[in-house]
């Protein structure tokens, strides 16, 4: 049915306002008016997009899809009726609930209280395989759907058809989802899960504040900056095309790439220069999966000449001149803003990331880097308005304090809790002497990053800039030292082969099937990758638990104090001046205590009260 008079919308309003579940899908479309965003990313930002309409499905109603931008009900009258229904006591159902919950509150100033979203109870159920709705639709209830673009080409009344069936799918997911989910994850996933997607939203409604002007004069330095390497290059090497991998790979290796139309494929070939034995060209280090000469950064990083220096440092810049300077700037609205955490578009295929870190998208907030560059930072763009300031609150090793949790090593416990700088302590007890090379140390925050994030040999060596072997001596010695460390590696990889899963600290699975494959190779790399999970996996719901915790306290506490980004174990919040001494003993208490249970070493957090976060890095 589709509802586009008073009368009509009166009749199904009244029928919802007796139901116990409502499941529900708004439409949205870009506005327009910001036209250099992508229009997907448009569609789902609050700021940038327009409602097109709205699907319901409960119980007692058969779905009904409201044609918000087109209908003869007074947007007065529609506005106020659509509030009292999210209103309600009722439980609601949504796939991407984030997005949707996050309209409702935005245009019509009511958020379910009662909500479960099935994106997420999904992505408990599998995290490794595709959620978006079409998908699912398909593969449980054999009903067909198509893509929102596709849709928007049809007629009105097959669109519409279109958008019931959102909501006709998101209704059955959840039935099923209740018979298919564990109670443990059915539970995580209805509470702790939909606290924390409260905090998203109120995270995304009320924006970071972000320096536009400040964004403009990075703009300004690091094009200075890309024109003066540019200039540099092309003295080492000749003018060419530096963003063409053919152009590259020809003037840094001297090998010329030809490539020519075989029966309907593209094959490659190679061929030297004449003077190709000339000291000017580099030796080549790696090869693509066509066998063309690497120009990836990773085959720059193993080139030693002036050209190769300046490539590495020319893509760097141009990075943070085109993700940064210049790709902020589109999504600053009144001096904030709003990014979408999560990356839980409708369309998504995951929601976070597999082991539950926090993504974000719109901008993305995630790889920002930790230092300035040709005096510029962005860190220094994001500031608390006037009146307010940041707290700034970084988890301090909280990798390495679980490892030492969940492996039990005495030695590693000992580290920690001996209050210095963890990679400087097990540098210590790893070479036997007090005092340590800047080199030593190095190498012991590699092996204890690399046992956290299931590194191999390879990818360690080339971290360290060392040989494999060297690399593996060292490895081999590390868990002679640390042996519960070793046994805790090994524990975890036997578990893996029995279940096919490891659990994060909350109980959370991480499915990982690659650890029953015939290669040894990829079993040996899935045995680290559950050690990883189990370490990544619990830090996030460390910081998911602390944060639904901080967000309730300040709401109780009734603190202007908000949560503005979460980047790996760090938390950047924006706090009334006056309140900001009892905000940040609340986020301080509540980093160190995220859980109803204790570590067996203390977690450690120092807030950091500051103007810009620019100012809260140590």
């Amino acid at each position: 049915m589709v509802i586009k008079t008073v009368e009509e919308l009166d009749k199904a309003l009244e029928i919802l306002s007796t139901s116990e579940i409502i499941a529900f899908d708004f439409e949205t479309m870009p506005s327009g008016l910001f036209p250099e965003v992508d229009k997907k990313e448009a569609a789902l930002h609050h700021k940038m997009c327009e409602l097109e309409g709205l699907a319901l499905r409960s119980e007692k109603l058969d779905p009904i899809y409201i044609p918000i931008s087109d209908t003869e009900i007074p947007r007065v009258y529609l506005t106020e009726k659509i509030s009292t229904l999210f209103s309600q006591e009722s439980l609601f159902v949504a796939h991407n609930i984030q997005f949707d919950a996050k309209i409702a509150d935005y245009f019509f100033g009511a958020r379910p209280k009662n909500k479960f979203c099935t994106l997420v109870g999904y992505w408990y159920l599998d995290e490794n395989t595709p959620k978006d709705a079409k998908t699912l639709g398909k593969k449980h209830f054999d009903i067909d759907m198509i893509p929102y673009d596709e849709a928007k080409k049809l007629g009105e009344k097959d669109f519409y058809d279109y958008a019931k069936r959102d909501a006709e799918v998101t209704y059955r997911l959840y039935f099923f989802l209740r018979e298919a989910l564990e109670e443990n994850h059915f539970d995580l996933a209805s509470t702790l899960e939909m606290n924390f997607i409260d905090v998203l939203i109120d995270m995304t409604l009320y924006g970071t504040p972000c320096d536009f002007k400040y964004l403009k004069e990075g703009e300004r330095i690091l094009t200075n900056k890309v024109l003066e390497l540019e200039a540099k290059i092309y003295k080492e090497l000749g003018e060419f095309n530096i963003n063409s991998p053919q152009q590259l790979c020809e003037k840094l290796y001297g090998i010329k790439i030809k490539r020519k139309k075989v029966n309907g494929k593209f094959l490659s070939t190679f061929e030297k220069v004449e003077d190709y034995d000339s000291n000017n060209y580099a030796k080549v280090k790696a090869i693509t999966e066509t066998g063309a000469p690497s120009t990836k950064e990773e085959a720059l990083e193993k080139i030693d000449t002036p050209a190769a220096k300046l490539l590495k440092e020319y893509r760097g810049i141009m990075k943070l001149l085109s993700t940064y300077a210049i790709g902020y700037q589109k999504y600053v609205i009144d001096n904030k803003i709003y990014p979408t955490f999560n990356n839980s578009g409708r369309d998504s295929f995951q929601y976070g990331t597999v082991t539950g870190r926090l993504s974000s998208s719109a901008p993305n907030m995630q790889n920002i880097s930790h230092e300035p560059t040709e005096g510029w930072w962005l860190r220094e763009a994001i500031y608390a308005k006037d009146g307010y300031k940041l707290i700034v609150a970084d988890e301090a090793q909280l990798e390495m304090r679980l490892l030492a949790h969940f492996s039990k090593d005495p030695h590693l416990i000992e580290a920690i809790k001996s209050g210095e700088d963890i990679h400087l302590a097990t540098a210590k007890i790893i070479f036997g002497k007090e005092e340590i090379s800047s080199e030593e140390r190095r190498f012991a925050k590699t092996q204890n990053f690399s046992t956290a994030y299931g590194q191999g040999i390879i990818a360690m060596a080339n971290q360290l800039g060392c040989s494999k072997e060297e690399a593996k001596k060292f490895r081999f010695k590390y868990f002679d030292t640390f042996p519960k460390i070793k046994k805790y590696v090994d524990r975890v990889g036997e578990k893996l082969e029995q279940n096919g899963y490891v659990k994060t600290v909350l109980g959370r699975k991480r499915r990982i099937p690659e650890v029953y494959s015939n290669e040894s190779g990829i079993v040996a790399r899935a045995k680290r990758q559950g050690v990883n999970s189990i370490i990544q996996g619990s830090a996030a719901d460390v910081l998911k638990a602390a944060m639904v915790k901080i967000h309730s306290e300040f709401k109780e506490k009734n603190l202007d104090a908000h949560i503005l980004l979460q980047i790996h174990d760090e938390l950047v919040i924006e706090c009334k001046e006056e309140q900001v001494e009892e905000a940040s003993a609340i986020v301080k208490e509540y980093m160190e205590h995220p859980l109803n249970k204790d570590f067996r070493v203390p977690l450690e957090v120092e807030p950091k009260i500051c103007k810009t976060w620019a100012e809260g890095k140590d």
